[in-house]
């Protein structure tokens, strides 16, 4: 990945990317990170790309939702500190976004899908990913394999309503007689 342009950028031009891997979340509790952002500013850039006329966030979701915060408390739009990547590198700003949230928070099973697929569908291959996040070919192989998975089944699993010995293939998980 080529080193990225360090930019101070308005508030107003930045939205959470649809390569940040937890995009589709609903706003994150900022409250632990919110004192510190207001008396000392970000110390921590955000990672963000060009997407159309806006700069979509890869990684700095909670700093970039406690930056509203503050800009709508006082009114002001703030410039960002800002590491800017290259448009056409969207396999690294997936790879990025992980590492970051990862490193936090871990990564639901669903979300591993989602940024495993993404690099996939990007060109790289099985042991590329798993050498990369340090896990087995086999994990990779089990976490694509939830692309079997119709789309409703996946939303179900996604949110808990259904488990993993439920989506197993020859599960059986419903009592149904069959007389």
């Amino acid at each position: 990945m080529a080193q990225p342009d360090l930019r101070h950028i308005p508030l107003d031009e930045l939205r959470i990317s649809k390569l940040n891997m937890r995009h589709g979340r609903k706003k994150p509790d900022v409250s632990d990170i919110l004192p510190s952002i207001r008396e000392s500013g970000l110390r921590q850039t955000l990672l963000v790309r060009r997407e159309g006329k806006y700069y979509g966030v890869i990684a700095g979701r909670r700093r970039f939702f406690a930056l509203k915060e503050i800009a709508k408390e006082t009114g002001e739009t703030p410039l960002v500190p800002c590491a800017i990547m290259t448009e056409k590198d969207a396999a690294s700003a997936i790879a990025a976004s992980v590492i970051e949230n990862v490193g936090r928070l871990p990564a639901t099973e669903m979300e591993q899908y989602d940024a495993f697929k993404r690099l996939h569908d990007e060109g790289r291959s099985v042991d590329e990913i798993a050498g990369f996040f340090g896990v087995t070919e086999l994990l990779v192989r089990r976490v694509l394999a939830l692309a079997s998975l119709a789309e409703p089944i996946r939303k179900l699993y996604a949110e808990d309503e259904i488990d993993r010995e439920t989506i197993r293939p020859g599960a059986r998980p419903w009592n149904v007689s069959l007389m």
